[in-house]
């Protein structure tokens, strides 16, 4: 199993031992990775922190008890994943010895097709039309609910209903500090650029792929912001190189920015997008780096 710590968890800032980790879930934390970066030493005296990624040893039954939790922005199976065979340990290195060897001896190396990007795969989730936008600053309020019908029935008129990760969330476009009746606040994050025109589309996206996957160089007629729920996501334009790790969303730049998106962690990424556009343009543009 694989979960990524929300900021809601209740052993934020103790370790693994001290919280009680096993005792609580009924899982036992095999690995823990921050930023995409796999956290060395005894797996008990990591202290944890919002974002961090654990791969569990668990029951079945925990995907399903804590997908609706505030204690995880993300719970999901690990695809073939079996019980480690320490015996057959040796057999795994020597053969990582044998590759690294000849790789480094320049007998054999990698064909290009298996080297080549993949494309990031991008999956509409929800959108909207509207003629005008809040006044004053603008900021994204990301929400869950347990039920689809409450967030429905909680949705204001610049707000948007989806669900991913076995989550129901509710994004918000309004002034910062608001909230919505029933919902969990998940973040909050702005100034948000706008964009003026005769009509606006609201957009979340879902965003995914492998290490390495990527878009083509693009742009959008408004602003694209980025919430990472698992691994790492880059976004290079002309202002330079955006990270964007779990549970620190960020607001992109503004209409027209050339960019290009990437999952850039050592982990398949899972991200959610929201999007301001005008709605008489296209929503994205092929585009050139100046």
């Amino acid at each position: 199993m694989e979960a990524v710590v929300s900021n809601r968890c209740p052993i934020i800032g103790m370790n693994i031992r001290d919280g009680r980790f096993r005792t609580r879930y009924n899982a036992a934390v095999i690995a823990v990775a921050r930023n995409g970066e796999k956290i060395t030493g005894k797996i008990g005296d990591i202290v944890l922190q919002p974002g961090d990624t654990l791969l569990l040893e668990a029951h079945s039954e925990f995907v399903r008890q804590q997908r609706n939790s505030n204690d995880f922005f993300l719970v999901s199976h690990v695809e073939n994943s079996t019980p480690p065979r320490h015996d057959r340990a040796w057999v795994a290195l020597a053969i990582l010895i044998g590759m690294i060897v000849v790789l480094a001896s320049g007998l054999w190396s990698l064909p290009s097709t298996a080297i080549a990007q993949q494309p990031l795969v991008i999956k509409p989730l929800a959108e909207k039309k509207v003629a005008e936008l809040p006044a004053g600053p603008l900021f994204w309020r990301i929400e869950n609910f347990t039920a689809l019908a409450q967030a429905q029935a909680a949705a204001g008129p610049w707000a948007l209903v989806a669900e991913s990760a076995g989550k129901v969330w509710l994004f918000t476009l309004g002034p910062a500090g608001g909230s919505s009746a029933g919902g969990t606040k998940v973040a909050e994050f702005g100034p948000i650029p706008r964009v003026v025109a005769p009509q606006y589309l609201l957009r979340i996206n879902e965003a995914g792929g492998p290490p390495g996957s990527i878009t083509p160089v693009h742009n959008h007629p408004g602003s694209e912001a980025f919430f990472v729920l698992a691994g790492e996501q880059s976004i290079r334009s002309p202002h330079g190189m955006m990270r964007v790790v779990i549970g620190r969303p960020e607001a992109g730049h503004g209409a027209d920015t050339p960019m290009q998106v990437s999952s850039s962690g050592s982990t398949d990424l899972h991200s959610l997008v929201m999007f301001v556009v005008d709605a008489t343009k296209p929503f994205s543009s092929p585009a050139t780096f100046p």
